[in-house]
């Protein structure tokens, strides 16, 4: 690979949304926890800070489902880096 040449990530994504009826300032505390994920999707069960700043660039989470039919022994995880948060709207 040549020097110049930066490696593709495996995994890719990105969100937005357009909210109505509250203002940017009501909506971004709530947007801006990156580790509150299970207070939004009840199948979460835990979205834990595991190291970096809250609100920065570089914290990163660790997200757990809850077993599904008690199957114990499975446990669906990811560990997460926020890359980016972009204020946007004058907030």
């Amino acid at each position: 690979m040549a020097e110049d040449q930066i490696p593709k990530s495996k995994w890719e994504g990105k969100a937005s949304a357009d909210l109505e009826g509250s203002s940017a300032e009501q909506v971004w505390p709530l947007l801006a926890d990156f580790c509150s994920l299970h207070k939004w999707f009840p199948d979460i069960a835990t979205c834990y800070q595991v190291d970096g700043v809250p609100g920065q660039p570089g914290l990163i989470r660790y997200c757990a489902r809850a077993p599904i039919d008690n199957d114990e022994s499975t446990i669906k995880w990811a560990k997460e880096k926020l890359l980016s948060l972009i204020q946007s709207n004058g907030v």
